[in-house]
């Protein structure tokens, strides 16, 4: 059913066996990539850098940066390279992402420390987490003015 749906959809079509990984598809990375750069002018030599922060003190934090910097350069034909910014620790990586109080204070490009998760089975879960002064806007990149952040 999902399979039928996804070629309905036009979308790429992924194996939903169990035990298979369905969305890492190095050749459909390529292609992707291949589109993104006839689509922004680039050079088949340009390269595109992603910051990506990580906790040094986490072990599992450690092996996630490697394994993503590894998937996505080799995915990318190292045309994607991901710069792993490592924090000294928990707080100091906290403060580089998590705990900001605004969206400019943001310098890194991908992440995974949002601290969210749904709490109850109801829609809003998620859409309270995107709305003006929602819990999750400002980790988006989405500035906040002084005003909304009282609401």
């Amino acid at each position: 059913m999902v399979l039928g749906e996804m070629k309905k959809l036009g979308s790429l079509v992924v194996d939903v066996k169990d035990g298979v990984n369905a969305y890492y598809q190095p050749e459909a990375t390529k292609l992707y990539v291949e589109k993104a750069w006839e689509e922004l002018g680039l050079k088949e030599t340009d390269k595109v850098y992603i910051d990506y922060p990580y906790e040094a003190d986490s072990e599992t934090q450690v092996l996630q940066a490697n394994q993503l910097k590894a998937s996505v350069e080799e995915a990318s034909g190292e045309k994607i390279i991901v710069n792993c910014i490592p924090a000294k620790d928990y707080y100091t990586y906290l403060y580089m992402n998590y705990l900001v109080d605004d969206a400019s204070e943001m310098n890194y490009d991908l992440d995974i420390s949002s601290g969210w998760g749904p709490d109850y089975g109801d829609p809003s879960t998620y859409i309270n987490t995107f709305k003006r002064g929602g819990d999750m806007i400002r980790l988006s990149g989405i500035n906040q003015h002084a005003k909304s952040k009282k609401q």
